[in-house]
């Protein structure tokens, strides 16, 4: 006979089996039926086929449904066969929140692609239509009444785990990815939603942090207005705002601000104290005011970018500058100690249109104006300055390096900037007690190369050398690594223009005639201040 203890225990298993038994047969038979419910609801509110290829495994405590291989079909026509592709969805609640009637779901998404896409006519393959196809003319709309209730999703929580969202546009074959690393949207106090994204774009990281004031039912079903405030980083770069959102059918509107205690322009190069109010209607994004802080100065004006389906992204930007140190930019860039005084003023104009960074550069039309007082120039930092700008300084101004400091009376950019190039034609010029220049040439934009003739002459009889003023000095090469050299086309080109008997008299003449223009002629800044462009 068995004793009574083991009996029990025996009992006590088989008792358990059948629970697990039950509870397993129940889960399979529930976890069916719920996957049912779901993919009619779907179809129901949207009109896509909800599919699932991979196990599906339901928990009841806490209560939580899985599912393998999850697909959402995409609108008619579109290239891709699905919208939606998760390699694992989980939705998860609690009893208690299911015995008060609000599920309160967290979703996750793990390895998720969304495809999104506009066709050729610009329809979006994310509006879900089929609601409003259900709504008979004259009636109430009831449709229109289930679409929102079944969209109407009982969210708690929102999370996907590494995923992919790309937009393709058909009319033009462009397609734009963002990899995402993780995001999620939760409730927040006060009726809000918060918004936490991590991920990356064209290889730039980014981040944001955002908080929506309206819950996530409202943000499901759709609301009026938005308030949002948030605040994102790129490349280290940091952004905040607040704003309010206004959606009126198609037409999406914004208002508001935005704020920058920092913004790194190139290496040590950056804009403080960034401030901006913002307006967005029917395509068209105004930053106005725009203000900021830079080198020692500030920066004010207005920004524009204007988005049509017909035709390609156009922007413009209008800044007044007041106040910018010259020395402050040659710090950041590396070179200290090197100038001090000199404060400039200037605008700077800009229009564009392209659909990529290089059509904008490409595309690239307006107009730099930039005017720098009086400043001192320090020959023992120039010494430190690196060859090509002691090169430049030393064949411009001979004995500057000897000298404590060098006088730099004026210095003028009033150059228009022709499909990307920055035209150079007596409209740059700087002069110091002895010496000025102007340049000639052009500035690329384009293929981010210099090719820079400078013109030395004398001012008010100071003693230099005529040889050195007769050889032309030429500034060209990239951006990051132009070289200075003198130029053999110089003397022959600037003999040209002087008068075609100078051209046979020697080095010397051409020099001598320099010298005598130098005396009473318009001085290379004023020169260039009153330089008219076409």
């Amino acid at each position: 006979m068995i004793p009574s203890r083991r009996r029990t225990w025996v009992a006590a298993a088989v008792v358990a089996l059948l629970l697990l038994g039950g509870a397993l047969a129940f889960g399979a038979l529930a976890s069916g039926w719920m996957l049912e419910r779901a993919t009619e609801a779907v179809r129901d509110a949207t009109g896509r086929e909800l599919r699932v290829s991979g196990d599906v495994a339901l928990q009841l405590f806490p209560p939580r449904l899985a599912a393998r291989g999850v697909a959402l079909s995409n609108a008619p026509g579109a290239d891709r066969a699905d919208m939606l592709v998760a390699q694992r969805i989980e939705a998860a609640t609690t009893w208690g929140a299911l015995l008060r009637g609000d599920w309160g779901l967290n979703l996750t998404l793990a390895e998720a692609r969304l495809n999104l896409e506009t066709d050729a006519q610009g329809r979006r393959n994310w509006h879900f239509e089929r609601g409003a196809r259900d709504a008979a003319p004259g009636s109430d709309q009831p449709g229109a009444e289930r679409k929102q209730a079944r969209l109407a999703l009982p969210l708690g929580r929102l999370v996907l785990e590494r995923g992919i969202v790309e937009y393709r546009d058909r009319a033009t074959g462009r397609a734009r990815a963002v990899a995402i690393d993780e995001a999620s949207l939760e409730p927040a106090d006060g009726n809000r939603t918060a918004l936490r994204l991590r991920a990356e774009y064209a290889g730039r990281p980014f981040t944001l942090a955002a908080l929506a004031g309206a819950s996530l039912r409202e943000l499901a079903t759709g609301t009026h207005e938005l308030p949002l405030e948030f605040e994102a980083t790129l490349d280290g770069r940091a952004l905040a705002g607040d704003m309010r959102l206004a959606f009126n059918g198609a037409r999406r509107r914004a208002a508001g601000t935005l704020s920058s205690d920092r913004l790194v322009l190139h290496r040590a190069l950056a804009l403080t104290a960034v401030r901006a109010s913002l307006a967005l209607a029917d395509g068209r994004l105004q930053l106005e005011p725009l203000e900021a802080r830079f080198a020692g100065g500030t920066l004010s004006g207005a920004a524009v970018l204007e988005l049509s389906p017909d035709a390609p992204p156009r922007a413009a930007l209008a800044l007044d500058g007041r106040g910018i140190e010259p020395g402050r930019l040659l710090e950041a860039l590396g070179r200290p100690d090197l100038l001090s005084g000199g404060a400039a003023e200037g605008r700077l104009e800009l229009r564009t249109a392209g659909r990529s960074p290089a059509e904008w550069l490409a595309g690239l039309d307006g107009h730099l104006r930039l005017v720098a007082g009086p400043a001192q120039m320090r020959g023992r930092a120039l010494e430190q300055a690196g060859d090509l700008l002691a090169q430049l300084i030393a064949a411009l101004e001979p004995g500057a390096q000897r000298s404590e400091f060098t006088r730099i009376r004026c210095a003028v950019v009033n150059a228009p900037i022709r499909r990307g190039i920055v035209q150079v034609q007596r409209n740059v010029a700087a002069e110091t007690d002895r010496v000025g220049v102007t340049l000639v040439g052009s500035a690329d934009l384009v293929r981010q190369r210099l090719d820079l003739v400078l013109r030395p002459s004398v001012l008010e009889g100071a003693g230099v050398g005529l040889g050195q003023l007769a050889g032309m000095l030429r500034l060209e090469g990239p951006f990051d690594a132009p070289t200075l050299a003198i130029d053999p086309r110089g003397a022959a080109g600037l003999a040209l223009e002087l008068g075609a008997g100078i051209a046979s008299g020697g080095l010397s003449v051409l020099g001598k005639r320099l010298l005598e223009q130098a005396t009473g002629a318009t001085a290379p800044c004023r020169q260039a201040l009153q330089a008219q462009h076409q």
